[in-house]
């Protein structure tokens, strides 16, 4: 009896699943950027120059392109959450349907996009050239290997639809000319689907004034409130 039940036991190799970094960094996709964003944080209190020191125009010009940045990208989450709903925020990979129209049907990870416009316009804010490098080669890595998974999942479950949907549509670059294409039935924009977007508006306000207020104290010595360092 005990041989028998002994034989039915997976082999070591099968009973536990292998450590894909690609599946941690969606479900922690999060809480990735914490850890960097705290050390870009000590880097920039030991280097920190300014590309726009002495160039009123340069400072006006970066924080113009870094509001448009900002507005944008979070415009465009609006609409991709809308379009898709909140399984955006799911810690598993899973999706009830093919989200096709929309933004979607202009580039197919519209909420990523959405994302790196986000980032960008508040590391602009900063005006320090290796702290725009970093923050766009990190985010090129963390979310490259977590759209590779989620498409192995989608082609898994979509087969030749997403197939020919990923043929069409191209992963971060925007075709214009696909604008107002209509998708999957019951796409539709819905409000309802924003409720989780809150926060992300909350962390917006939360990281903008920890910039200023860092990149104030760095450059003047003097944090308002707090006075000199």
């Amino acid at each position: 009896m005990s041989a028998d039940v002994k034989g039915l036991e997976p082999p070591a190799n099968e009973s536990k699943k292998s450590f894909d970094v690609r599946e941690f960094l969606f479900r922690h996709r999060d809480h990735v950027p914490i850890p960097f964003a705290i050390g870009t944080l000590v880097g920039m209190w030991f280097y920190h120059p300014d590309y726009a020191v002495g160039r009123a125009w340069a400072v006006w010009a970066t924080v113009a392109v870094s509001l448009v940045c900002i507005i944008a990208g979070e415009a465009l989450r609006i609409w991709s959450v809308g379009h898709s709903g909140r399984t955006t925020r799911a810690k598993e990979l899973k999706a009830p349907a093919l989200a096709t129209g929309g933004p979607y049907a202009v580039v197919r990870n519209p909420i990523y996009v959405g994302n790196f416009l986000l980032g960008l316009g508040y590391v602009l804010l900063t005006r320090i050239h290796w702290v725009i490098g970093a923050y766009i080669v990190f985010f090129f890595i963390q979310y490259t290997l977590i759209v590779n998974i989620e498409e192995e999942f989608l082609e898994g479950k979509f087969g030749d639809a997403y197939r020919e949907y990923r043929k069409k549509v191209k992963r971060f670059i925007p075709n214009l000319a696909r604008l107002g294409r209509s998708g999957t039935p019951g796409e539709a924009f819905r409000w309802s689907a924003l409720g989780g977007e809150k926060w992300t508006l909350a962390n917006m306000v939360f990281s903008g004034a920890v910039i200023l207020f860092f990149m104030a104290w760095l450059r003047s010595g003097v944090l308002p409130f707090f006075g000199a360092r």
